[in-house]
């Protein structure tokens, strides 16, 4: 089984998303990273609402 292991901290880095989505084989879609289905389900939403304040949100599960 493959793991998939990000501390809270990596998500302020703007390149998050893509990072995360080349352990995943897919690109992000803006601010968003939607999982493929062959890995599981859900959506990593994240953007910056303020200068220095980051929203991050996700409802994921991972199969693989």
């Amino acid at each position: 089984m493959k793991s998939i292991c990000f501390n809270y901290e990596s998500t302020g880095s703007p390149d998050f998303l893509t990072s995360f989505g080349i352990s995943l084989g897919v690109e992000p879609t803006g601010n968003s990273l939607y999982i493929p289905s062959i890995n599981g389900s859900g959506v990593i939403f994240r953007k910056e609402i303020d200068k220095g304040m980051l929203l991050v949100s996700s409802d994921i599960r991972l199969t693989k």
